[in-house]
C-alpha cells in the first residue's frame, strides 16, 4: 500500500480523482509516495508519484466523457459543456508534460540531483515522466473515437485499465503501464535512497524543509548547480500532519521530540501563504520556547520557495523576507506589550469583554505551544480575540511534559469541540532509540501519572513514545547529592566529550 499525501483525499474531489487515489493507494509498492493535487512551485498537478525503483511521475486526471469532446489535436481540445457551449483546453497530455518539466528544472538545478557526466550529463540522476487518466472512457471509446492518434497508448490510462471492479484490471497491469509512461531513455540502476527522496522533497515542497548545509554554487560547465548537504526534511508522516491540519479549530498532542513545533511553524507559514492578509498570533508558556521559534519562523519567512531563484555568491544578503502579519509572543509578554495587562486583571477583561466593554486586538488565527501549561482563563482570553469567522486555533501539547496540574476541558475553556479533529505524533526523533527506551521505562516505573497512560488516541493523558531508528550508546545514571554537583558533573563530562571526541560545543 502506498503512502499518499494527504492520507485520506478531499471530499469535494471529483469521482474519478477519488477512485484512482484509492487505486494508486492500495495497489502501488508501500515504498511509493503519492501526492494529490499537491502545490509545486505555483503550480498543482492532479497526482504526482514517486517511485524508488521508478523516479517520479506526474497525472493528469479528467473525467470526461464521449459527448464532452468535440474537436482535439496534440496541444488544444475544444469540449462542450454540460450547458452545450464550446471551449478551448490545453490538451490534458500537454498539460501533464509541462507539469513535469516545471519540476525537473527546478531538481536539475541541485547538482546532487544530476548525473555529472556520461552520456546524460546534467540529466536528472532519475527519470521522469508524464501521462493521463481518463476516469469515465474505457479502452473502447478510445478506438472508437480514434483518441488514440493525440494521445499515445502508453501515456494514457482508462477507467478499465485503473478501476479494480473492471475484468481488464490487474495490479501487473497498472504498474506496468505507470512504468511505460516514463519518457527519458535511461533507468535507475539502484533504487533511489532515503536521501535522494529527502531531497526531492526538501526541494518540491518548502514547507517539510527543516534545515540543510549550503555549499557555495559551483559554476560546472555553462551550468551553475548549487550543492546542500545534510538535508534535513519532515517525515512523511510530520509532512502528511502539516499539510492536513485542515482549518477551523485543531489539536496536536506529541511526545517530546516529536516535531510539534515544527508543523506548528510549517502551518504559520502556510497560513501566511494562504491568506497574505490574516493577522496571526504564535503562544507558548516558556521564554526560551518562544525566543526559539520566533527564530524559525524568521528562518522560514527569508527562505525563497525556489532555493535557485537566490544569489548564494553574495553571502552578505540574505534573501528578501516573506510578507507577515505573525506575532510570536510568550504568554506574560503578550499580556504585557500587547494587551497592556496583568495576569491578575484577566477575570476582569472577560467580563469586560464579555459585555462589549473592551477593545482588544483580534487575530484570524492563534496558534498554542505547550498548551499544556496554559490556565483554562488564559484560553478563555485567547479564544475570546479569535477571528468567529474563521475559528483557526491549533493547540499543541504534551501532558507527559506539564509542569503545573491543570485540569483541561477545552470546550469549555474555548468554546470549541476537538473531538475528531486531533492529531497525535508519537514518533520521537530528538532522541536516540536507547535513551527514548530507558527514559520511558523510567517514566513508567516512578511517574505517579504512569495509570494515564495510552498507546494511542488522543482520549487518554499520556502518549507512549515510538523512537526512530537511531541507535547510540545505553545511557548511564549519575546520581548528585545537590544542584552544584549535578552541574559541575554535566560540564566536566561536556569537556571530556569535546576535548576527546572532537564533539562540538554546541
Amino acid at each position: 500500500m502506498a503512502y499518499t499525501i494527504p492520507e485520506i483525499i478531499r471530499s469535494s474531489a471529483t469521482a474519478g480523482e477519488r477512485l484512482l487515489f484509492r487505486t494508486l493507494k492500495t495497489y502501488l509498492p508501500d515504498d511509493y509516495i503519492v501526492y494529490f493535487e499537491p502545490d509545486i512551485h505555483g503550480r498543482r498537478p492532479d497526482f504526482v508519484i514517486i517511485g524508488p525503483d521508478l523516479g517520479l511521475l506526474v497525472l493528469e486526471v479528467k473525467d470526461y466523457t464521449k459527448n464532452t469532446l468535440f474537436q482535439l489535436n496534440q496541444d488544444e481540445w475544444t469540449l462542450v459543456t454540460t450547458s452545450g457551449q464550446q471551449t478551448k483546453v490545453k490538451s490534458p497530455l500537454k498539460q501533464a508534460r509541462d507539469n513535469v518539466f516545471h519540476i525537473v528544472d527546478a531538481l536539475k538545478k541541485d547538482k546532487n540531483l544530476v548525473q555529472l557526466d556520461g552520456k546524460y550529463q546534467f540529466q536528472l540522476k532519475f527519470p521522469y515522466g508524464f501521462g493521463t487518466v481518463f476516469t469515465r472512457l474505457s479502452q473502447r471509446d478510445f478506438i472508437e473515437n480514434d483518441l488514440y492518434s493525440v494521445i499515445e497508448p502508453s501515456l494514457s490510462l482508462t477507467r478499465d485499465e485503473m478501476d479494480p471492479d473492471k475484468e481488464a484490471f490487474s495490479e501487473e497491469n497498472l504498474y506496468e503501464k505507470i512504468a511505460n509512461m516514463f519518457i527519458v531513455p535511461y533507468r535507475l540502476r539502484e533504487p533511489l535512497t532515503k536521501e535522494e527522496m529527502d531531497s526531492i522533497r526538501y526541494h518540491l515542497f518548502p514547507e517539510v524543509r527543516i534545515s540543510a548545509e549550503f555549499k557555495r554554487p559551483v559554476p560546472y560547465q555553462d551550468q551553475l548547480l548549487l550543492s546542500l548537504h545534510d538535508i534535513k526534511a519532515m517525515d512523511l508522516h510530520q509532512e502528511n500532519l502539516a499539510k492536513q491540519i485542515g482549518d477551523k479549530n485543531r489539536l496536536i498532542r506529541g511526545v517530546a521530540g516529536s516535531g510539534k513545533t515544527l508543523i506548528l511553524g510549517s502551518r504559520a507559514k502556510m497560513l501566511t501563504k494562504d491568506h497574505p492578509d490574516w493577522k496571526i498570533l504564535i503562544l507558548c508558556y516558556n521564554i526560551s520556547l518562544a525566543r526559539n521559534i520566533e527564530q524559525m519562523i524568521h528562518h522560514m519567512m527569508h527562505e525563497p520557495d525556489n532555493l535557485f531563484d537566490f544569489d548564494y555568491t553574495n553571502t552578505d544578503e540574505l534573501p528578501a523576507a516573506i510578507p507577515h502579519n505573525i506575532t510570536v509572543r510568550n504568554f506574560h509578554s503578550w499580556l504585557k506589550n500587547d494587551l497592556k495587562i496583568s495576569e491578575s486583571r484577566i477575570p476582569a477583561v472577560l467580563l469586560k469583554l464579555k459585555n462589549g466593554e473592551a477593545i482588544l486586538p483580534t487575530y484570524d488565527a492563534i496558534l498554542i505551544d505547550e498548551g499544556q501549561d496554559f490556565e483554562s482563563e488564559w484560553f478563555e482570553l485567547v479564544s475570546s480575540l479569535l477571528n468567529p469567522e474563521t475559528k483557526s486555533l491549533l493547540l499543541v501539547e504534551d501532558r507527559a511534559q506539564s509542569i503545573y496540574k491543570r485540569k483541561r476541558s477545552y470546550v469549555q475553556d474555548t468554546g470549541l469541540n476537538f473531538r475528531g479533529r486531533s492529531k497525535v505524533l508519537n514518533i520521537n526523533y530528538r532522541n536516540t532509540a536507547q535513551i527514548v527506551k530507558f527514559a520511558w521505562d523510567f517514566y513508567q516505573s516512578h511517574s505517579s501519572l504512569k495509570s494515564k497512560v495510552v498507546a494511542k488516541d488522543f482520549e487518554g493523558e499520556i502518549i507512549a513514545p515510538q523512537s526512530t531508528r537511531r541507535k547510540g550508546v545505553d545511557p548511564a545514571i549519575l546520581k548528585a547529592d545537590s544542584f552544584f554537583t549535578e552541574a559541575k558533573i554535566v560540564a566536566k563530562q561536556i569537556k571530556k566529550l569535546h576535548e576527546q571526541k572532537k564533539v562540538p560545543l554546541s
